[in-house]
């Protein structure tokens, strides 16, 4: 009778010890932790309870962003195709970069994917209408910084919770795939704004008024010209 008692109890302590060792174990994770479709990312203690799903719900805002981009520069690309104001290749650079919004998005939406989180996407609003009269080529190319500037600086913040989350993963994907080319980007950009301020193409306050329409289809025919055909 003693040596069933002896043989019960130790088998008693033997599973507790075995229960507190594994909630210990667990416990070092899972007061840090958020679940996301059932994987857990640890998180940093000022992040906990935020969302239940933070890279899933940053990552559909930014799908959504980069939609709403494309939209913008799909409307840019027409615009200067219109026979209101027919400068070719301001139109063949804006299409080229709604193509690459486009890319972006669907690289996400790839990446979700593969993470297996759930897609959402939104209603895009209907982009500006540019009044022919009042909008001009530098106007559009401060416009694209600005749409360009707001990409990066929600893909910054995504990259900076991620890595909050210590989710390397998207840390890497970011860092690869949008972080140089949104650089690149911006670059290019204002590159050309420099170029239309040097050949007098805008003038007035903040150089966006007063465009010399000659100098404008020059310079669509030269920079532009050479910068989409490279």
């Amino acid at each position: 009778m003693l040596e069933f008692v002896f043989e019960y109890a130790m088998k008693a302590i033997s599973v507790l010890v075995l229960a507190l060792a594994t909630a210990v174990i667990e416990g070092d994770h899972s007061a840090d932790s958020v679940y996301c479709n059932g994987n857990r990312f640890n998180v940093a203690p000022s992040m906990r309870n935020k969302d239940n799903c933070p890279p899933e719900k940053h990552l559909n805002e930014q799908i959504n962003m980069e939609l709403r981009t494309f939209y913008e520069y799909l409307n840019l690309g027409y615009f200067f195709a219109h026979e209101n104001y027919n400068l070719p290749y301001f139109s063949k650079y804006f299409l080229n970069q709604a193509k690459e919004e486009l890319k972006h998005a669907q690289d996400l939406m790839q990446y979700q994917v593969l993470r297996g989180a759930e897609i959402k996407l939104t209603n895009i609003a209907a982009p500006p209408k540019f009044p022919p009269k009042e909008f001009n080529s530098c106007k559009a190319i401060r416009h694209a910084y600005q749409l360009e500037l707001n990409i990066t600086k929600e893909i910054e913040h995504i990259w900076g919770h991620a890595n909050e989350l210590h989710d390397i993963h998207l840390a890497d994907h970011l860092e690869t795939n949008f972080v140089t080319e949104q650089y690149e980007s911006l670059k290019k950009l204002k590159d050309i704004e420099g170029k239309l301020k040097r050949m007098g193409v805008c003038g007035g306050t903040d150089f966006l008024e007063n465009c010399n329409k000659l100098a404008e289809f020059q310079f669509d025919q030269t920079e532009m010209k050479d910068l989409t055909s490279s």
